[in-house]
């Protein structure tokens, strides 16, 4: 998290790499293009949510750009935690200890206190951090926001899943997290199934508390002039009207792939100090050198992503990816794919 930043750059940047902050990226706000999320009412009413979206989206960015928001206000305390340590952990005591590590790191890099639990062995650890976690924080709400949940599976995620339905009833400040965001590529009830080996979700789930399944929107035509427009207010660089409906066409609006041909049209087919207009030529030699790089790249990719097409060849062919795409990276680290 960027907590700690405070300084925006003279002159920032599209970003590729990781999620995006204001300090140092051109950005859009990413609460934004979410579909179907009330986010004041899942305070006010102390309600639990799942946002769920492809890989390259903004999800990262929205719910660190949320925290940000909601710690600055005098009400509550917001933490964003990854639990993407628990990839490949089907163990629910080691996935729980993962978890309570994860909590504190994060509480410690958001400068929020720490719960500190001695007997780390219990089965419901994870719901005795949080609710030692809220009696810390009291008298603010808090609100936690778990990023990457779909890579717990099997009965870690059934235990972790219901220690957060354990502590449901509870919820009130002191006691337990009023409000838990739920974040990964899947809708939860995927998840549960893939996790129940197949076998459809049930009223007994142990997360039958959500109040909505929301994703997040790709950008708009407007969208994407407004980000550049960001860059020509700090720079003085334009961009021709045929090179933003270049982009348009190209991208689909995919957040990913307009930062990737505006960056790589500013910092590398223009010099980075060169605040020439951009214009639709400089727009297709990024497309057809990321074509190129497809090509060179397209042997590393994984055997087990054989159904993949790399999402350039999928623009030139005029497809559009779904709401069920998931985007990935190759092992070249350079390249975006998107399942078929």
């Amino acid at each position: 998290m960027d907590n700690c930043v405070t300084t925006k750059r003279k002159v920032r940047f599209f970003n590729t790499t990781g999620p995006c902050n204001p300090y140092d990226h051109y950005m859009l706000p990413p609460a934004e293009r979410l579909i179907g999320a009330q986010l004041a009412r899942y305070i006010r009413d102390k309600l639990y949510w799942v946002l769920h979206a492809p890989r390259q989206t903004g999800k990262t960015t929205f719910l660190q750009t949320w925290a940000r928001e909601i710690n600055a206000g005098s009400d509550a305390v917001a933490c964003y935690v990854s639990v993407e340590e628990c990839q490949g952990v089907l163990e629910r005591g080691e996935a729980n200890q993962i978890i309570y590590e994860a909590i504190c790191r994060f509480a410690n890099w958001a400068k929020l206190p720490v719960p500190e639990i001695e007997d780390g062995s219990s089965d419901v650890l994870v719901s005795i951090t949080l609710a030692r976690w809220a009696k810390l924080v009291a008298p603010k709400s808090l609100i936690v926001l778990f990023d990457e949940v779909d890579v717990i599976s099997g009965d870690a995620l059934i235990s972790f899943l219901r220690q957060l339905r354990g502590g449901f009833a509870e919820r009130e400040v002191g006691k337990f997290p009023i409000s838990i965001a739920l974040v990964g590529m899947r809708d939860l009830k995927d998840y549960i199934t893939a996790s129940k080996d197949g076998k459809a979700v049930n009223p007994g789930s142990p997360f039958n508390i959500k109040e909505d399944s929301a994703v997040i929107g790709n950008f708009n035509k407007t969208d994407i002039q407004n980000l550049f427009l960001q860059r020509t207010e700090e720079t003085g660089q334009q961009i021709t009207e045929n090179a933003l409906d270049y982009v348009w066409e190209q991208s689909c609006g995919q957040p990913w792939l307009v930062n990737s041909l505006f960056k790589r049209a500013t910092m590398r087919i223009l010099n980075e100090n060169d605040y020439s207009t951009v214009t639709i030529e400089h727009i297709k030699k990024v497309r057809d050198d990321g074509l190129k790089q497809t090509a060179k790249y397209r042997d590393t990719i994984d055997s087990s992503a054989s159904s993949y097409l790399v999402i350039f060849d999928r623009r030139s062919e005029g497809k559009k990816p779904g709401w069920d795409d998931r985007l990935t990276w190759d092992i070249a680290g350079d390249i975006t794919v998107v399942g078929c």
